[in-house]
């Protein structure tokens, strides 16, 4: 409401209209509230006749798919959950063998080399402990222990360790700085991931039909990447349902193939699980055999989904999917082939279209391409969701989020990250053209979230969790080993396009840093002016000018400090000498250390002055819960708590800074500003029950 603080400075009889106008068109509270028991649900919509504890609760997820306290459970929901799983958490994964396979005989500088029977059993061995060690032990077994209250994810994790005494002060403060970068890092992966992903199933018809030119191909698998993201806006809803069965059919069908491969050519290839054969590979072909590393780390990429949607599906439910399914069919298929690279060696640069029969290649090449789309969808709903919790926790502006399913508030859109994640994944496939080329640029940021979590993960051990130092080292050292190399190894790939990750995390986390530190210096800023409530009590009680009209007002404030009064509401009383009647502080508390509050938890009110009608409100609220709801919920609460006073009309207000300075960083933190979203918008409230103060102020 960017006009309306003209109005705020005009004279009290004004500012008294303005308020009284701004009141008669308010939402009418309804007729008292039925009072019955009704079963705490995180999705139940707020009505007249709710409970208190359903109304409290009215912020949750509505997504998570963990048993609820008040749910049995149930066999039936379990595999439903398993094959949502399925479509949502392993199509990233699971169309690695498009790639990872044949990548592996192309060297650091991008040239490809025919290989030999031991390179072949030696790059397939590799892969295979890469899965095991990265996939089965590292994130199944360990990462996934590491919930914050069933929610996963960086910020999540970096939580588990901000909340927890034991660990060090010094690690607690800078953890939150930690998750920044592996944040930026999931936006890099999201603009690679459709990027390979469509382009490398697309060329899957030159194996067929070889006239048609590599141009062609990137002008289908643009199109592809369009409308992907165009449809974003619709919600996953609406086409979630056929992500699981799609995904079941790819993993059935890749698994048959690698059987067929098995029975048709060679089976020496199961040697392959023998790790003296990767240990082989190495020592056989030198530097080479280590830069591949970066290569053979393409197999595991979305292994990172499984602790970010952890929240979605629960531990046992991604654990039970994996080993039904992905597991055994991405090893079927790696040895199927394996085993036709052993007899056609001079295929190996496309050999899992080259080893398929020529009847099924074409519905093949379809249903690769749905898989990835699937495979895209998952790291864009992620990237969606990494970005809301970024904003949460405060080192994001406040971008405009659009809940697209009402029932489930994990599936959301944000436009600006849209817009980015798909003119940056255009410009990757018109700049690098190939899928090959473009698994150069692929692996670097995905090998540093590696490195990070584990990094995270250790501390957790450490103090969180205060595992004996000897098992942390049997379990850490190991880890941090491959992380390193494969970073490492990663490196080789800067030159050749894996540059673009590293500059557009890095880039990201400047943003996030200067929009952190920024934020701090106005808060500060802002809380030296605010005025104690004793001040504001002598103002009230000796001015007579000052106009007190009939109605409610939420004064919002970013401090919970009860010695003070939101700024917001001093600049409003010298401008319009109007305060309404009933003012309440209102102070929503996020909470960055846990996802979702406790319900009984969810409201703190106390009575600052009954008699000139001043009251605070504290709304808690988790990192990863919904703040779109905050306008039903605080409304509802309002009608059914008796500490509060309410009018008849309720006013929210909020102020907006003007930034002033001559700083260059500080400029960079203006820019970004303007694209922080109004308060009101984030919280639901309509525009005629709210008013935005503008004040200016300098860094």
């Amino acid at each position: 409401m960017a006009a309306r603080p003209a109005a705020a400075a005009a004279s009290a009889s004004a500012g008294s209209k303005k308020a009284l106008d701004l009141g008669s068109r308010s939402i009418k509270s309804n007729s008292t509230p039925d009072f019955r028991l009704v079963e705490l649900s995180d999705t139940a919509p707020l009505t007249d006749g709710l409970s208190l504890p359903t109304v409290i609760d009215s912020m949750g997820s509505g997504s998570s798919a963990s048993a609820h306290p008040y749910m049995p459970f149930s066999f039936a929901r379990f595999l439903g959950l398993s094959l949502s799983a399925l479509g949502v958490i392993y199509g990233d994964i699971g169309t690695s063998p498009l790639y990872a396979y044949s990548s592996m005989f192309t060297d650091s500088t991008g040239t490809y080399h025919q290989p030999s029977s031991e390179d072949a059993i030696g790059a397939l061995s590799v892969i295979i402990w890469m899965i095991l060690i990265v996939v089965c032990f590292k994130y199944i077994i360990f990462v996934m222990m590491a919930d914050n209250h069933g929610e996963g994810g960086v910020f999540a994790l970096a939580g588990l360790l901000m909340d927890s005494s034991r660990v060090p002060s010094l690690v607690r403060r800078v953890a939150i700085f930690a998750a920044m970068p592996g944040a930026a890092l999931l936006i890099g992966d999201g603009m690679l991931t459709p990027a390979i992903s469509v382009v490398s199933a697309i060329e899957g018809i030159q194996v067929n039909t070889p006239s048609i030119s590599q141009d062609v191909v990137i002008i289908i698998s643009v199109a592809i990447i369009f409308a992907l993201f165009m449809v974003q806006r619709f919600g996953t809803h609406r086409i979630g349902l056929s992500f699981g069965p799609i995904m079941v059919l790819w993993f059935v069908a890749i698994a048959a193939l690698g059987i067929n491969n098995l029975s048709k050519y060679d089976t020496t290839v199961f040697k392959a699980f023998n790790p003296g054969e990767a240990l082989s590979y190495f020592e056989r072909r030198g530097f080479e055999g280590w830069a591949s590393i970066g290569t053979a780390m393409l197999a595991v990429t979305g292994a990172e989904a499984m602790f970010a949607d952890l929240g979605h599906f629960g531990a046992s439910t991604i654990r039970f999917a994996w080993f039904c399914l992905p597991f055994p069919a991405l090893l079927l298929n790696y040895l199927g082939q394996a085993a036709y690279v052993l007899q056609f060696p001079e295929h190996a640069e496309s050999s899992f279209y080259s080893s398929m029969p020529s009847r099924v290649l074409w519905p093949m090449i379809v249903l690769a391409t749905l898989a990835t789309i699937i495979a895209s969808q998952a790291i864009i709903t992620g990237s969606f969701s990494i970005m809301r919790q970024a904003i949460s926790n405060g080192v994001c502006p406040r971008l405009s989020i659009y809940f697209t399913n009402e029932a489930m508030a994990g599936q959301i859109y944000i436009p600006a990250i849209n817009y980015i994640l798909m003119f940056g994944t255009i410009a990757l496939v018109a700049g690098f053209r190939k899928s090959a080329s473009l698994s150069s640029a692929y692996g670097m940021g995905i090998s540093l979230d590696f490195l990070i979590t584990t990094s995270m993960l250790t501390v957790c051990m450490l103090f969180v969790w205060q595992w004996p130092v000897i098992v942390v080292m049997m379990v850490s050292l190991p880890l941090f080993a491959l992380d390193s190399n494969m970073v490492g190894a990663n490196m080789l790939k800067v030159p050749h396009g894996g540059w673009f990750p590293l500059v557009v995390a890095a880039v990201i986390t400047l943003i996030q840093v200067v929009w952190k530190l920024g934020k701090e210096e106005v808060d500060s800023k802002t809380a030296k002016l605010e005025q104690t409530v004793p001040q504001l009590r002598d103002l009230l009680e000796l001015d007579g000018n000052v106009v007190r009209p009939p109605i409610m007002a939420m004064y919002m404030c970013s401090s919970g400090d009860p010695l003070f009064v939101p700024h917001v509401l001093t600049e409003y009383l010298q401008r319009s000498q109007t305060v309404a009647r009933i003012c309440v502080f209102c102070h929503i508390k996020m909470n960055a250390h846990t996802p979702f509050c406790d319900p009984a938890l969810r409201f703190h009110s106390e009575t600052i002055d009954a008699r000139l009608g001043l009251y605070r409100l504290t709304v808690n609220m988790g990192f990863a819960e919904r703040s779109h709801g905050f306008y039903r919920m605080v409304t509802e609460y309002l009608k059914l708590q008796r500490s509060i006073p309410t009018c008849t009309t309720t006013l929210f207000v909020a102020g907006q800074h003007q930034v002033v300075s001559t700083r260059v960083l500080t400029n960079v933190f203006h820019s970004l500003s303007k694209f922080n979203n109004p308060l009101f918008d984030n919280l639901g409230i309509p525009p005629q029950q709210s008013l935005t103060v503008i004040t200016g102020i300098s860094l």
